[in-house]
């Protein structure tokens, strides 16, 4: 409703003369249209609870052991007991299988309806991941029931594996540097937190050739790369266990 401005009435709207006082009545200027503001500021995220909550934390404990146990790996020389050298191997490749495949599943779940979700990137890292730790768990099988005779065949799939894994890692900086340009919070600090795999990887992988050229021999500087991965794997998982469980 509308009042004249000579008599001060009240009038219907739309109406163009005053019915009291015979005033014309000028039309209410039209609002300006608001322009929408978007917010493109990161989202704080701290916590991504998820169904993955309740199960994470022994799948956190099984990752933690197969970091453990590829360090251990690092220490044999697979040409004095290649069976137990790749019964280590398969099982560390296996724990590392399982304990991602729940962090990248809790990720996917616990990102859904926030702003940069990804589940398509995130579900195709996990299984890229879990192909390359397949195919390491299968070279080591073949030596458990091959033992020397099954060496080349299992260095051959471990190198595919490698291929694949390589694949594996530029996905998850991929991922990692979603996470740091579109969260803050705990979620930022993991994204960059799995941005440190990759550079150690490709210094293992430098130091691994290295060590296949020299013979199979274990150097300083082998040993303590492996003993850093091993310590930045655990801290992974336990920070992952963290997320994904403490915001239930």
């Amino acid at each position: 409703m509308a009042f004249c401005s000579k008599c001060g009435q009240q009038i219907a709207d739309g109406v163009t003369v005053c019915p009291f006082c015979g005033e014309p009545i000028e039309a209410a200027p039209a609002a300006a249209p608001r322009t929408p503001v978007y917010d493109n500021a990161p989202e704080q995220l701290d916590f991504i609870p998820s169904a993955a909550s309740a199960a994470f934390p022994k799948f956190a404990y099984i990752g933690i052991a197969g970091a453990v146990l590829a360090l251990i790996v690092s220490f044999f020389n697979v040409f004095e007991t290649p069976r137990l050298y790749y019964f280590l191997y398969a099982v560390a490749a296996a724990c590392s299988a399982v304990a991602m495949f729940k962090v990248y599943d809790g990720l996917k779940k616990g990102l859904a309806g926030h702003r940069k979700p990804m589940p398509g990137l995130i579900t195709t890292t996990a299984w890229f991941q879990v192909a390359g730790q397949a195919l390491m768990v299968l070279g080591g099988l073949i030596v458990i029931l091959a033992g020397l005779d099954g060496v080349a065949t299992a260095a051959g799939i471990i190198v595919f594996a490698g291929v694949i894994n390589f694949v594996y890692l530029i996905l998850m900086l991929i991922v990692a540097f979603t996470l740091i340009g579109s969260y803050t919070g705990n979620v930022k600090t993991f994204g960059w937190l799995l941005v440190i795999p990759v550079i150690f990887g490709i210094i293992a992988a430098i130091g691994g050739g290295a060590a296949a050229l020299s013979g199979g021999k274990v150097g300083v500087i082998t040993i303590i790369i492996a003993v850093i991965s091993c310590a930045i794997s655990v801290y992974i998982y336990l920070f992952a266990k963290k997320i994904i469980s403490d915001g239930k």
